[in-house]
């Protein structure tokens, strides 16, 4: 029985390195429309261009009338808009790998939040 538990975690474990799950904080910087996609600027200088799929969450907060939130869509995000994404990275990711802040990285966003009140500049 422990062997199975054992084993059960251990498949658990290995499936977190595969789909390494993440937050993604950064100002976007290009959009394609064609393929879906937006170029990320992280707060660390990395490159990320995202993927967004038609069930990805794109909430607004601050957004609506009054202050309230709304849901968005692609053609919400705009290139200067710093966005919180929570992202993913699917097959062929290499968590341990160490990667160079110049190399564009590719991810897939599950949700990603606006925020339109004021900011500090």
């Amino acid at each position: 029985m422990k062997k199975k538990i054992a084993t059960c975690l251990l498949a658990l474990s290995l499936t977190g390195v595969l789909y390494a799950d993440s937050g993604t904080y950064g100002t976007i910087v290009d959009i394609n429309d064609a393929a879906k996609t937006i170029l990320v600027e992280t707060t660390y200088g990395q490159r990320i261009n995202v993927k967004i799929l038609p069930n990805t969450e794109i909430d607004m907060e601050d957004c609506g009338i009054f202050g309230t939130d709304k849901q968005g869509t692609f053609s919400d995000l705009q290139v200067g808009t710093f966005i919180k994404a929570k992202t993913f990275y699917g097959y062929g990711y290499d968590a341990n790998q160490q990667q160079n802040p110049q190399q564009i990285q590719n991810a897939t966003a599950r949700e990603i939040e606006i925020e339109c009140k004021k900011r500090a500049y």
